[in-house]
Formats: C-alpha cells, sequence, structure tokens
C-alpha cells in the first residue's frame, strides 16, 4: 500500500488516479529508499556469470559512482544528475582533479546503463536515469599514436633477444 500526504484533496485525488493507473497498467514502482551504493551491491552481486577480470573492471568503474552518487536515493536520480556526474568525471574525476579520459567515461557510463537497467528489470525504478546520457565527445587528437620501432631499433631487439634465454619466444612474438 503507497501513501502519500499533499496540501488540498485535488492533488491527492490525482496522486490516487495516477498511482491506481499505473498498478493497472503494471508500470508502478512501490517507493524504495535503497542508494545507489545499494545498488552497486546488489548488481555486482548478480553478475556471477562474467569472468573475474569483468567483475573486478566493473567494481573499479564503480568507485567513482559509488563516491559521488553513492548516498543518492536510486528512485530520486534524474538523468540530469547523470548528465552533472559525467560532467565532472570530464572535467575533474581523475586523479589530481584532472578528467578522465574518454574511453573511460564511455565505460563508466556503459557499467552504469548495465547497472540501473537491473533496477528496472527489478522493478526497484520505472526507468533508468542513464539511458539517454551520452559520454562527451572525444577530443580531437587526444588517440595516442601507436610506437611503431625504425628499422635500425628492430635489429638492436633481435640482436639482444637472440642472446636471451628465451630467444626462440622473442622471436615467435
Amino acid at each position: 500500500q503507497a501513501t502519500a500526504t499533499f496540501d488540498n484533496i485535488t492533488a491527492a485525488r490525482k496522486w490516487v488516479a495516477e498511482t491506481r493507473t499505473r498498478v493497472r497498467h503494471n508500470t508502478y514502482t512501490p517507493p524504495d529508499r535503497k542508494t545507489v551504493d545499494q545498488l552497486c551491491d546488489l548488481w555486482l552481486a548478480t553478475r556471477h556469470h562474467v569472468r573475474l577480470i569483468t567483475a573486478n573492471r566493473d567494481r573499479s568503474v564503480l568507485l567513482n559512482v559509488r563516491a559521488r552518487l553513492g548516498a543518492r536515493v536510486v528512485q530520486d536520480l534524474r538523468p540530469s544528475d547523470v548528465v552533472e556526474f559525467v560532467g565532472w568525471l570530464h572535467e575533474s574525476g581523475g586523479r589530481k582533479g584532472a578528467g578522465l579520459s574518454h574511453r573511460t567515461i564511455v565505460l563508466t557510463l556503459g557499467t552504469m546503463n548495465q547497472m540501473f537497467r537491473y533496477a528496472v528489470a527489478e522493478g526497484l525504478i520505472e526507468r533508468s536515469p542513464s539511458i539517454e546520457v551520452k559520454a562527451p565527445r572525444a577530443k580531437p587528437g587526444s588517440k595516442r599514436e601507436a610506437a611503431v620501432w625504425t628499422v635500425g631499433e628492430l635489429k638492436r631487439f633481435v640482436e639482444v633477444g637472440d642472446k636471451h634465454d628465451l630467444a626462440a619466444a622473442w622471436r615467435l612474438t
């Protein structure tokens, strides 16, 4: 049973009608005070089907989410909160107040999307607050150039590698 308090009878009747309609259409989500931190724990506990390295990555990615949004009630989160969080990641979410890389932001947002989809499936929220949020565009020239050895550097590597105990393994790579 859901209860709420209103200033006037008109607002109360409107809320009752909306609640009944959502119940009838099976879209009603009962009030829940779970925090983002608790949701992280619940979602991570369901990740038993993924490899250990993936589970560890998910835990690591959620550290910023927990630090910034962990105390917030999941049902109170809005897309604007997630946009603000992504902006913080981009501007100062990394070490020493530096922004995180585009790849890390995309990974964090993707992990949040999975977690919030889980919350929707479990009936904790009606709609994911991160579903329409996009990562900021990558800065032009932000990709690192691959370091390619010159012919001379490769010859020196082969010379040194041939004298090593694992010379055969070096040649295979």
